[in-house]
């Protein structure tokens, strides 16, 4: 039998996992590229920023933050919008700008968690069908022999084994992506601190 006939076989369940491994493919690479590319402007990001805010030119960095899009220039753009205002209330702005970019990094991980937990069971599931719908076959045709039983089994595994394999590569995504995601959390906070710092420094 060859993989191809095997797969036809596992029926709708190796469709299932196969749309759930591009599926995991398609959200790795995304946020690894979104990660990827903001945790770049981020260095250069607040040397820029305390250049402008230092010669009173408050505009350009605002300019500046908006025209970058990433989470890290939008807790500093949430701090240039409050330039003037209180300590307290420009810390706030920060704060709740951190909270939610923080929030839209964890896209994704969701699909990727439920991925890693279904994709074992459906193929499981997609095995078990399969071993009772061929041990059924066996006996309307009055198949006994272990050789021919073992031979109508084997195939049924395959979804099984498919089924841990999407699991397991979701589970390892989502575990490269938490450690990416966690540093660039971080690193918003460093932005916060070191924004507020700016502003505490002597004119």
């Amino acid at each position: 039998m060859t993989f191809w006939e095997t797969v036809e076989r596992g029926e709708y369940v190796m469709i299932a996992l196969a749309v759930l491994f591009i599926l995991t493919i398609i959200i790795w690479w995304v946020r690894s590229a979104k990660l990827g590319k903001e945790r770049k402007t981020y260095p250069d990001l607040m040397h820029r920023v305390r250049d402008h805010v230092m010669e009173g030119d408050i505009d350009n960095a605002h300019q500046l933050s908006g025209s970058l899009n990433t989470p890290g220039a939008k807790v500093v753009e949430a701090g240039l919008s409050r330039v003037g205002k209180s300590i307290p209330e420009i810390a706030t702005s920060m704060h709740d700008t951190t909270s939610i970019e923080k929030e839209a990094m964890t896209r994704g991980l969701r699909w990727l968690r439920f991925i890693a937990v279904v994709s074992p069971l459906m193929g499981l599931g997609g095995t078990l069908v399969g071993i009772i719908d061929r041990l059924r076959d066996l006996g309307e045709s009055g198949g006994a022999d272990l050789s021919i039983l073992c031979d109508a089994i084997s195939p049924t595994i395959i979804t099984t084994v498919a089924g841990l394999g999407v699991g397991i590569f979701a589970l390892v995504a989502m575990t490269c992506l938490d450690a990416k995601i966690d540093k660039a959390q971080r690193r918003l906070d460093e932005l916060s601190l070191e924004f507020m710092d700016l502003l505490n420094e002597p004119g």
